[in-house]
């Protein structure tokens, strides 16, 4: 029989985790219960709206401004202090200064603390990184994922972050951040045999036209103008064997504006929120690539599943997931400015050998990224701390 603990983690559930934890309960030895508010005010996600099937307590998340950064407290502490958990998951992000209380308080009774994060301080594409304070809150960060009892992290370059700011490799799990790939190559086998001019002509695109996806939340990390304006050039200057549209799915605090810049390129089809996993399935199906001029993340996965190369430019603000792109064969990660971008994404998109190439290389990609490798690792991180803390003589709650 397993034991119970408690996650924190982002400050709310949004729709991409909601599988992860039913999975987790459903197949894991131990159970979790989900902490949760609402999302925070620059949240990239929103927040999930069905009912869930795990065990989860609501929460009131309070928002404060300091140094021009959020920090966010949620009412939690005497709850899980006072509950029978053996265990807490808390995501490694200080701007929840109720995680870091909590962290203090487990590490004085005794109880084991698990972080889970991408494993380092991500720059925001705001300035921030060129701020006094990115290197500060980098710094005590770093710091503070050495006082965890287990570190639960993405990817394997997060795991290397770690190991260099002091954490112990043998503290560390790897787990591969991803979402439900299973429920997504489910759905592109059911597209594949698809007619693409029929999906073409039910989507509104051209029979003809070469196709380029972005499918995420619309804000400024994301760089989405510059999809829409790598449409504009490559069509006024006939840079392709065939005119070229750009489809957006997302909504956001980006949307009105690109729905300004978009009304002037002809191609641009801004579609907005799709909950729809089928229409957007069918939108993979006649897609050439997946293309995020910003930030990348879970986009990857999404993409990958559905045989789909995703387009990205080098920067500092991208999620761990950007690691599962190696560039010029599953995808492409551009070095340069604008111009470069330009290039680059042309070459691809007038060779069907490489398109095609890169297609195979990315369901090979899609399949080790499996959501019960997730949950097997993460459950097994959680047993193990438990187990470690029972030998040191901590017997529970």
């Amino acid at each position: 029989m397993g034991q119970k603990a408690a996650i924190v983690f982002q400050g709310f559930v949004p729709g991409y985790r909601v599988r992860f934890y039913e999975l987790l309960n459903s197949i894991g030895k131990n159970s979790y219960v989900i902490f949760h508010g609402s999302p925070p005010s620059n949240a990239g996600f929103g927040e999930y709206e069905g009912v869930f099937a795990f065990p989860n307590v609501r929460v009131r998340n309070y928002e404060f401004s300091f140094c021009g950064r959020t920090i966010i407290y949620q009412p939690i502490i005497r709850t899980i202090l006072s509950g029978s958990y053996s265990a807490v998951v808390i995501g490694h992000e200080i701007r929840f200064v109720s995680n870091v209380v909590l962290l203090g308080l487990c590490k004085i009774i005794g109880k084991p603390v698990i972080w889970w994060g991408h494993g380092f301080e991500k720059a925001k594409d705001d300035g921030f990184m060129e701020r006094p304070l990115f290197p500060l809150v980098a710094r005590v960060k770093r710091w503070l994922g050495r006082f965890g009892d287990m570190y639960i992290v993405y990817t394997e370059g997060g795991a290397e972050k770690l190991i260099q700011s002091g954490v112990p490799k043998d503290k560390i799990k790897i787990v591969r951040n991803t979402i439900d790939m299973e429920e997504q190559r489910a759905l592109y086998a059911e597209c594949i045999d698809m007619d693409p001019l029929d999906i073409r002509k039910m989507l509104g695109l051209r029979s003809d036209s070469i196709v380029l996806l972005y499918v995420g939340r619309l804000y400024e990390e994301k760089r989405i103008e510059e999809l829409l304006h790598l449409v504009e050039r490559i069509n006024s200057e006939n840079l392709c064997r065939s005119f070229v549209e750009a489809v957006v799915i997302g909504g956001g605090p980006q949307l009105g504006n690109m729905v300004k810049i978009g009304s002037e390129i002809q191609g641009v089809h801004l579609v907005g929120e799709l909950y729809d996993q089928r229409k957007i399935g069918k939108y993979m199906r006649v897609a050439s690539a997946v293309v995020i001029p910003g930030k990348v993340g879970l986009a990857v996965n999404h993409a990958f599943a559905h045989g789909l190369p995703v387009i990205t430019r080098q920067h500092e603000y991208h999620a761990p997931e950007v690691e599962y792109i190696i560039s010029g064969e599953n995808g492409i990660i551009i070095n340069g400015d604008f111009r470069s971008f330009v290039q680059a994404t042309v070459a691809y998109l007038n060779s069907l050998d490489t398109q095609k190439r890169m297609s195979q290389a990315a369901l090979r990609t899609a399949e080790t990224l499996s959501m019960d490798f997730m949950v097997k690792a993460f459950d097994e991180t959680v047993s193990e701390a438990i187990e470690r803390k029972a030998r040191a003589g901590w017997r529970g709650s």
